[in-house]
């Protein structure tokens, strides 16, 4: 490699590693400067590759992982992080992260994990509607984790239905309203859908199962969902659970719910549904 080539190359590995510290420094300055992030400094020549909480491409000095899990951070979001255009996993659960929701991760291009999740230590206080405003430049996502914030409302935006490599989508125990959007039952790389525990409505996606070939888990327990369940839930031949208590479902089981011999769980009980309960294997 010519020299003059190598030395542009360093350059710009420089400037990138200089962007990337000084947004680490903007995010650590938007949360009010916690003690738990003392060692993300701008005094002396430290790496910010070495930064607790932080993992890098090492080649190019680029932020791939942020994981900052039960640290509790009592502050909004910082717009800094979607500058972090190399960012792959971002995970912020069991904090007390406010305010809107980030539309600053959808800028982050290379983003496949997204962990926003609160379980029990604290909690992250994710208030209002989740818009679907674009540009949805997250496109990359793999897993998306907005679960037990218990204050997102709204509809579920149309984009989560255009993510081709989602895999996991939980948006459970919120205050999401309106009908799933059908899009969602069109991902090609579905595997588990959780919805339960929030106010939608409307019916369930009647391509449910047909064309997301990788369904396993389906669970939108505590809605107010109505109409059939879908025919061809077990089309793919992997179902193995389906948990649908507490809604208003009608009609009948399917037939073809009873030939899936993938499936481990069903779950139906506190609906509406009629008719003779088929042998299921």
């Amino acid at each position: 490699m010519a020299p003059l080539l190598l030395v542009l190359l360093l350059l710009v590995h420089r400037a990138a590693a200089a962007d990337e510290r000084q947004l680490l420094i903007q995010i650590k300055r938007a949360w009010s400067d916690p003690p738990v992030l003392a060692a993300w400094s701008t005094s002396g020549s430290g790496d910010h590759c070495a930064w607790p909480y932080v993992t890098c491409d090492t080649s190019s000095g680029r932020v791939t992982s942020l994981s900052l899990a039960n640290i509790n951070i009592t502050a909004p979001f910082p717009d800094a992080i979607g500058g972090l255009y190399g960012l792959t996993s971002l995970n912020l659960s069991n904090n007390n992260i406010t305010g809107a929701f980030p539309t600053s991760v959808y800028r982050c291009a290379s983003l496949r994990h997204l962990d926003l999740r609160n379980l029990a230590i604290y909690a992250n206080n994710l208030t209002g509607e989740v818009v679907d405003d674009g540009p949805f430049g997250a496109v990359n996502l793999v897993k998306m984790d907005l679960s037990e914030n218990h204050r997102l409302s709204g509809p579920i935006p149309e984009a989560f239905g255009h993510l081709p490599k989602l895999e996991r989508l939980s948006l459970f125990l919120n205050h999401f309203s309106g009908e799933i959007p059908a899009s969602i039952s069109r991902l090609p790389s579905l595997v588990t859908l959780q919805l339960f525990g929030n106010c939608l409505n409307g019916t369930l996606p009647r391509d449910l199962g047909k064309k997301s070939p990788e369904l396993v888990y389906v669970e939108v327990d505590d809605n107010e969902i109505t109409g059939a369940i879908p025919e061809g839930l077990c089309t793919n031949g992997m179902l193995q659970s389906l948990t649908a208590r507490n809604n208003r479902l009608n009609g009948s089981i399917p037939e073809a719910l009873a030939g899936c011999s993938t499936l481990k769980r069903l779950i139906l009980r506190d609906n509406k549904l009629t008719g003779k309960v088929p042998f299921f294997f």
